[in-house]
């Protein structure tokens, strides 16, 4: 199944392993670059891209966990959480900067009690972005 859309700066990869626990099936996972200087038009396709992949993902695999991560720049793109709530199902994680003045990264999801509060690690390099790191509370069983 192709998840991408040629408008938008995107990657997703269906996960399968006989590893997974029983509660999830499969994950779908999507990381987007969102431009700052993209407009309203963008943020709609940008959100029915998500809402069409989520709701195809689901369709096959109604266990499965969707997971889309990524520079959403949605402080300059007029973009909300509450928005794109509404339009793809999914929750944002993320509740920390990820640059000095605000939360450009996103990580959407529609089990975030899945997830552990997003830790805020130091930026790499020159970047003026932080690292962010979510573990999720799911644990890949080991191979006996």
């Amino acid at each position: 199944m192709s998840y991408e859309l040629s408008e938008i700066e995107s990657l997703c990869l269906e996960i399968q392993s006989f590893r997974l626990q029983r509660a999830i099936s499969c994950i779908l996972m999507g990381v987007v670059y969102h431009p700052p200087y993209i407009g309203a038009v963008e943020n709609l396709v940008l959100l029915h891209l998500i809402r069409n992949n989520v709701d195809s993902f689901l369709s096959q695999h109604p266990d499965g966990l969707p997971v889309v991560c990524g520079d959403f720049n949605s402080t300059s793109r007029g973009l909300t959480k509450q928005q794109t709530k509404n339009s793809t199902g999914l929750t944002q994680l993320i509740k920390i900067l990820t640059i000095d003045t605000g939360t450009l990264e996103w990580c959407l999801s529609n089990r975030p009690k899945s997830f552990a509060p997003p830790l805020q690690l130091p930026k790499v390099g020159t970047s003026d972005h932080f690292t962010v790191m979510i573990k999720s509370f799911y644990q890949i069983k080991p191979l006996l």
